[in-house]
C-alpha cells in the first residue's frame, strides 16, 4: 500500500473495492488507523496546504474527527470486506507491524514532505502485498504483485 493523499482518491478506492471483522491488528483497523493518521497530519499541517480553504475542507473536512467520519460508512466497510475477502481467499497478505511503523512515521513526516506524498517510510510499501501476478484478475490493487489494476480490474 503506498501512502496517496487519501481522502481525495478515497472515491476511487471506494468504487475500485460484506462487512468486515474488528480484530486489533486486523485489516479493518489498519485502515481505520490509516484514515486518522492522514487526517490528524492533513490538519496539523493545514496552514501550509497550498490550495484554497475550500478545497482544504472539501478534501479533508472542517476538522480531523469529520475528516475520519468516513470510517462510519457503508462503502468504507465495502473496502474492508473486500480486503478482508482477498486476504480470506489469499490473494493478499497484511503485516500490521509494517502499517503501525508507517502510520508512526507518517506522524513524524514534515508538512513539506507529507504534501507532496512522500512516503514517509519504506513500511509502507509493505503493509499488503499482493499475490496476484500481472494478468490475473484483481477486486482491489494491493492484490496484485505489482499494487496496480487496470479500469478492467487486471493486474498490470
Amino acid at each position: 500500500m503506498t501512502i496517496p493523499r487519501l481522502l481525495p482518491v478515497l472515491p476511487l478506492a471506494l468504487l475500485l473495492v460484506t462487512c468486515g471483522g474488528s480484530d486489533q491488528g486486523g485489516i479493518r483497523a489498519t485502515w481505520t488507523t490509516f484514515v486518522r493518521a492522514e487526517c490528524d497530519k492533513a490538519h496539523a499541517c493545514r496552514g501550509s496546504y497550498s490550495g484554497t480553504a475550500a478545497e482544504f475542507e472539501y478534501d479533508y473536512g472542517a476538522s480531523a474527527a469529520a475528516c475520519a467520519s468516513v470510517v462510519q460508512g457503508a462503502e468504507f466497510d465495502l473496502v474492508i470486506g473486500l480486503y478482508e475477502a482477498a486476504e480470506a481467499d489469499g490473494r493478499l497478505a497484511h503485516n500490521a507491524a509494517n502499517a503501525q511503523t508507517c502510520f508512526s512515521a507518517m506522524r513524524a513526516q514534515s508538512c513539506a514532505d507529507f504534501w507532496q506524498g512522500v512516503d514517509p517510510s519504506p513500511a509502507c510499501d509493505v503493509i499488503f502485498t499482493g499475490k496476484i501476478a500481472n494478468g490475473g484478475t484483481c477486486t482491489v490493487p494491493d492484490e496484485c504483485v505489482s499494487a496496480a489494476c487496470d479500469d478492467s480490474m487486471i493486474c498490470v
